[in-house]
C-alpha cells in the first residue's frame, strides 16, 4: 500500500534520490493566507517541492517559479469548475499552464478566483487540458464541503469524466482517516494513480502530507507520479490548524462572494457562531485577515 498515515517530522528525511513535494497548496494569490516569499522559505526549511495550486490563479505559480532559495516548484492550479467539482492540473512547462490560464480559466471566472467557474465543467476542462502535456487529478473527491463525486458522475452527459483524469487526490490534509481511504479505494477501483497534498492554506501544515517519489526534478517526480510510483506521507491537520484555515477560508470566499469587507466579517462571525468549537482561533484568524486587508488597501490608496 503506498498511502502511510503518518507524522511528518521536519526537515523531512528521504531516501537517496527521492524527493518530497507537497501537491496541494494555497497562498494568498487565491483563498491561503501567506505569500510567496514564506511559503518558499518554509518549504526550503522542510526540505520539500511544492505545487502551488491556487484556486483558478497562477499568479503564485508565476512568482515562485524562478526562485532563489532552490525550490522545486511545480507549475500547477486548482480549477474550481462549474458543477462544484475541483481539478488539481500539473503541467510541465509554465508557458503551458499561462496558456491554459488565459485560454480556459481567466475568461470564464465570475466575482474573482475563489469562486466557481462559469459554464466551465470539470468534464470540459479535463478535456481541454490534454492538450498540453499535463497531468489532471480530482481533487479530494470524498470532502464533506464540497460536491462529492458520485453526486456529480450522476449528472447526464458525465459518464465519460473518468476518461479524462489522470488520477485522484486520495490524501489530502483536510479531510479525516476514512474520507482519504474512501478516496484511495475510488483510485484502486477506477485503476488511476495517486497523489496526496496538505490542502493547505497557512503555513504550519505546508508539507504536512506529502508525495514522495525517486526523481531529480519536479519533470521526473510527475513522471513517476504517471506511473504511480509514489508513496504518500501524512495526515490530518491537527485542530488548531484546521480552525486557522477555517477561519481563512471563511473571510477570503465570503469576500469574493460580496466584495465588501464589513458586510464580510459580519458573514463570516456569523459563521462563526455556527462552528462554535472554532469559535477562538476562528476569531484571530478573521481579525488577522481583516487587518491585512485593511493595510493592503491603504497601501493601494497611498499609491
Amino acid at each position: 500500500m503506498n498511502l502511510i498515515f503518518t507524522k511528518n517530522r521536519f526537515p523531512l528525511h528521504l531516501g537517496n534520490g527521492e524527493m518530497a513535494f507537497d501537491c496541494h497548496y494555497h497562498s494568498s494569490h487565491s483563498d491561503g493566507y501567506s505569500g510567496i516569499a514564506k511559503i518558499l522559505r518554509q518549504a526550503k526549511e522542510r526540505n520539500l517541492g511544492i505545487a502551488i495550486t491556487d484556486h483558478n490563479e497562477i499568479a503564485g505559480v508565476l512568482e515562485g517559479y524562478n526562485n532563489t532559495l532552490g525550490v522545486s516548484v511545480i507549475p500547477g492550479i486548482e480549477v474550481s469548475c462549474s458543477g462544484r467539482i475541483h481539478l488539481l492540473i500539473y503541467f510541465y512547462e509554465l508557458g503551458d499552464l499561462k496558456d491554459f490560464f488565459e485560454k480556459y480559466v481567466e475568461p470564464y471566472r465570475r466575482v474573482d478566483h475563489n469562486t466557481f467557474l462559469k459554464k466551465m465543467t470539470a468534464l470540459k476542462i479535463a478535456k481541454v487540458a490534454k492538450q498540453y502535456k499535463c497531468l489532471v487529478f480530482l481533487a479530494h473527491p470524498y470532502s464533506t464541503g464540497h460536491r462529492q463525486i458520485e453526486s456529480y458522475m450522476s449528472i447526464k452527459g458525465t459518464e465519460k469524466f473518468f476518461m479524462y483524469l489522470d488520477g485522484v487526490e486520495v490524501l489530502n490534509g483536510t479531510l479525516q482517516e476514512r474520507n482519504n481511504l474512501k478516496a484511495y479505494r475510488l483510485a484502486q477501483e477506477l485503476k488511476k494513480p495517486v497523489i496526496g497534498g496538505s490542502d493547505g492554506h497557512v503555513l504550519s501544515v505546508l508539507g504536512k502530507t506529502v508525495t514522495v517519489a525517486k526523481a531529480h526534478d519536479y519533470r521526473s517526480f510527475l513522471d513517476e507520479v504517471r506511473q504511480n510510483r509514489v508513496r504518500l506521507l501524512g495526515n490530518t491537520a491537527n485542530f488548531y490548524q484546521q480552525s486557522k484555515m477555517m477561519g481563512v477560508l471563511s473571510y477570503r470566499h465570503l469576500s469574493a462572494a460580496t466584495k465588501k469587507h464589513h458586510t464580510n466579517m459580519a458573514a463570516a462571525l456569523g459563521l462563526m457562531a455556527v462552528f462554535q468549537r472554532f469559535s477562538v482561533p476562528l476569531l484571530y484568524f478573521l481579525g488577522a485577515t481583516a487587518y491585512k486587508k485593511v493595510k493592503e488597501r491603504r497601501k493601494s490608496v497611498r499609491r
